[in-house]
């Protein structure tokens, strides 16, 4: 039988790293601690140890490409078949362990796979106006009220499908249009000729609606096939592997 195993990749977040424990059984989970903040460290190996979580501390240069290497090169060495990757400030549903846990079992599970129409809880769409406080300014404004911006049970979140873009978007943004240049500007220019790029590569090689697909899932082959995150890039890393 085929084992599969959960990385958690944790960074600065406690009640985050301790969400994970919470959706995902601790015989199937791995906690990868990579991070700069010592005290983070502590707490980290501290509650890993104290729970009977699998984890290991690896070196962090800030980077999340770094980060995600880090824990392909943990899988590679391991005796796991097949890995998912959960970044430390996201998090797997219940449907979504058993999902993986079936495709592991399955004939013939892929070496590679992304999520699609991903959902995604937004924490911030700024306060509501000419209302009172109401059901849509907390919706609008999920930090009303809130005694702990860092901890998710106190965020009232909005639900949507944070990289799908409307038609009209896509239309402007592959016809360079999105970034507003000025006669003379050669910075604005570039960056408006390099978005063009960006955004017909990711509608061509992506599915004409997001703009990004989250990579997940890997087969040992493919971890072993020198297959990287590029740490040249502070952001949009997993965009660029995918």
């Amino acid at each position: 039988m085929a084992k599969l195993k959960f990385y958690a990749l944790c960074c600065r977040n406690m009640l985050s790293l301790k969400r994970h424990n919470t959706y995902i059984p601790k015989e199937d989970l791995h906690i990868v601690i990579n991070t700069q903040d010592d005290e983070f460290k502590t707490s980290a190996i501290d509650y890993c140890s104290s729970e009977g979580i699998e984890y290991t501390v690896t070196v962090s240069d800030g980077t999340p490409a770094t980060g995600k290497n880090s824990v392909l090169n943990l899988f590679s060495s391991s005796d796991n078949d097949y890995m998912v990757l959960v970044d430390g400030d996201d998090f797997i549903t219940p449907h979504g362990v058993v999902t993986y846990k079936k495709l592991a079992q399955a004939t013939t599970p892929p070496d590679v796979a992304a999520i699609e129409y991903q959902f995604v809880l937004s924490k911030n769409y700024g306060q509501a106006k000419g209302h009172d406080i109401s059901v849509i300014d907390l919706i609008r404004n999920p930090y009303h009220g809130c005694s702990d911006k860092k901890n998710f049970n106190t965020i009232t979140s909005l639900g949507c499908r944070g990289f799908q873009q409307p038609r009209r978007w896509w239309k402007k943004a592959r016809e360079g249009h999105y970034i507003t240049t000025t006669r003379g500007d050669k910075y604005l220019d570039e960056f408006g000729s390099i978005h063009k790029r960006w955004a017909n590569h990711c509608y061509s090689y992506i599915n004409n609606w997001e703009t990004h697909c989250r990579l997940v899932w890997w087969s040992k082959k493919a971890a072993q096939n020198s297959l990287r995150f590029n740490s040249d890039y502070i952001v949009g890393e997993d965009t660029l592997l995918y």
